[in-house]
């Protein structure tokens, strides 16, 4: 592709776009020294400016170079214009995709900052799969990780940002806050994490499920006469008959508190008496 050199004032570099987010200039003063030393090694890569009508184009990949290009314009007019590749087939979703496979390929960038540029990709409809695809360093898993964590409280992301909270903690931590844990237990167990990383140990963290969710088999309610019918002929059906019966069709309706009584004293014997009070009414018999 044809290397062009292209004045800085024609560039518009957006500080959110790049993976690595804000660059401030005191993190490429040895960069810009190399740059002057050595010259520009690699070119960088710009796309059509869509977003600012004063500038012709956007930096899509190559921000610190640019970056440390402003530095040197400073005393030397030759560093006033950058070599550069353009790129016009580039879409927004293609140029952060470039962007983060080159930062990628320089292997420093920390997890969240990895999670933060993948972030733009999720809003713009990316599947996990699609992102695989798009980005060859990347496995399955190591996406759905960075997802996690994007997930998961701030506070949380910034211990991993640091080396505190790993990989596999990231998984226990959102496996548990799913479970219903709170941002306060989950960080409960970062900081045992931070400790034993600062003593040199390693920390499992413990799966503390939260509440468990009953299913609709163990949830009591009271019933309606259709579930109890339905009841009744399931127990016809697998022959429960008698007195489990008698009880649903007497919840149901179908048969009157005497009659149930009456069927209860058959059931106990002589020694059963049909209650005349406790109930909103009296029995009269």
């Amino acid at each position: 592709m044809e290397i062009v050199k292209i004045p800085l004032d024609d560039l518009f570099m957006d500080e959110g776009f790049n993976s690595r987010d804000k660059i401030e200039f005191t993190q490429v003063l040895d960069l810009a020294k190399s740059i002057k030393k050595d010259g520009l090694i690699q070119p960088i890569v710009v796309m059509p400016s869509t977003e600012r009508p004063d500038k012709k184009y956007k930096v899509a990949a190559g921000h610190r170079r640019t970056k440390a290009h402003m530095i040197l314009q400073n005393d030397d007019p030759q560093f006033s214009s950058i070599q550069a590749i353009i790129r016009e087939d580039l879409d927004e979703k293609k140029s952060r995709v470039l962007n983060l496979n080159e930062n990628l390929n320089r292997k420093n960038l920390n997890i969240l900052e990895e999670a933060m540029a993948i972030e733009p990709l999720l809003e713009m409809g990316m599947t996990e799969q699609e992102m695989v695809d798009s980005i060859p360093t990347a496995s399955r898993g190591w996406i759905q990780v960075r997802c996690m964590l994007l997930k998961l409280p701030k506070a949380i992301q910034e211990e991993a940002s640091v080396g505190f909270v790993n990989q596999t903690h990231i998984r226990d931590l959102y496996s548990m806050k799913h479970a219903g844990m709170t941002d306060e237990a989950l960080f409960e167990q970062v900081k045992k994490a931070k400790i034993s990383k600062q003593k040199g140990e390693a920390y499992k963290i413990l799966k503390k499920e939260g509440p468990k969710q009953k299913s609709p088999a163990e949830t009591k309610h009271a019933r309606n006469r259709s579930e109890i019918f339905v009841m009744i002929k399931h127990m016809l059906e697998t022959q429960v008959e008698g007195l489990p019966t008698r009880a649903l069709s007497w919840a149901s309706g179908e048969i009157s508190d005497l009659e149930f009584f009456m069927d209860l004293q058959d059931h106990v014997g002589v020694g059963y008496v049909i209650p005349r009070q406790g109930l909103d009414y009296a029995v009269k018999v």
